[in-house]
């Protein structure tokens, strides 16, 4: 049995035996579970895909019976981050905390997490790339526009723009 602390956030697959004797096994569940605290001090674990209490709930004995647990992080040792900041940092330091079946986002890095000098060069090449390629084609487009234009110039109504 792994051991848990409050918060800590894992991704749980269903076995797949389990999973297919189960059809609805993830209707309304992400399989992004986090560890929460009973009045009494025990600690289970419940799927994030509600905002409300109708979520599913593991005992982690339960969950290791029927699934695998992968841990992502604890909430207390992270910093949210907006969907945008994710160009700043490299891949493997964002965690996607993202619910409902990633309706919504939510993206976090680990405390201290510094910016990505790579990844922030990997995003500014490609936007620069994006936009020769927007220029290009729209120049494409210019010239076959100019040439239409010749053609109707000449008579040639028949032509499709």
């Amino acid at each position: 049995m792994i051991a848990i602390k409050l918060n800590d956030v894992f991704m749980f697959l269903y076995k797949a035996e389990i999973d297919d004797k189960m059809i609805e096994a993830y209707h309304c569940f992400d399989g992004q579970i986090v560890a929460k605290e009973k009045k009494n001090g025990n600690l289970y674990l419940e799927d994030t895909y509600f905002s409300s209490n109708e979520n599913k709930t593991f005992t982690l004995k339960e969950a290791e019976e029927k699934g695998t647990l992968t841990f992502k992080c604890n909430l207390c040792e992270i910093t949210y981050i907006s969907e945008r900041d994710q160009q700043y940092y490299d891949d493997n330091d964002i965690v996607n905390l993202s619910y409902q079946h990633h309706s919504y986002k939510r993206f976090a890095i680990k405390n201290g997490t510094e910016k990505s000098k790579e990844k922030m060069l990997k995003v500014l090449n490609y936007k620069i790339e994006h936009s020769e390629n927007t220029i290009s084609f729209e120049a494409e487009g210019i010239k076959r526009t100019r040439e239409n234009i010749e053609k109707v110039k000449k008579g040639n109504l028949d032509i499709i723009f």
